[in-house]
């Protein structure tokens, strides 16, 4: 589905303006495995490929997405249930544009905006659990961009 007249792309820069060390990393990695997944075009250096495409990451959160109950109303003196978190929610909000390098970097897609999104279990440690949350909202993200500009014609 690809235009005929682009055979080639380019991971460029991705800027990272969270708090969270190493996301701009992870979506670089992403961005090339959906590249080679999707098999329309071919990964190469930013000196020769058709098209380049940068991106920046503003913002992330993560919420709580589910509660499980712990104790039931009877069991507690006052009569009130406990919960516990089951599952979180992350969104990463991810902002992104084709650039035409052999033409001045002339922009081919105008900055556009995606939310990669995922759930993780609560695990003994929640900052490894939240780190693999980040990596499949990383790759939601990375899909819905790879996908927008091979299917974008």
């Amino acid at each position: 589905l690809v235009h005929p007249q682009l055979s080639t792309i380019a991971i460029g820069e991705v800027k990272n303006e969270t708090d969270e060390p190493a996301l701009a990393v992870i979506l670089r990695k992403k961005l090339a495995e959906q590249v080679m997944r999707d098999g329309s075009l071919r990964l190469v250096d930013a000196d020769i490929a058709d098209v380049i495409v940068v991106a920046t990451i503003p913002k992330y959160a993560t919420a709580r997405g589910a509660a499980a109950k712990l104790r039931s109303d009877s069991d507690l003196p006052d009569e009130r249930s406990t919960y516990r978190t089951s599952f979180y929610q992350v969104k990463v909000d991810v902002e992104y544009s084709v650039l035409v390098p052999l033409q001045n970097n002339r922009v081919l897609m105008p900055r556009r905006k995606t939310v990669g999104e995922a759930r993780f279990p609560e695990m003994p440690d929640l900052d490894v659990s939240r780190q693999s949350g980040l990596q499949q909202a990383l790759n939601d993200a990375a899909t819905q961009i790879i996908t927008s500009i091979t299917e974008a014609w």
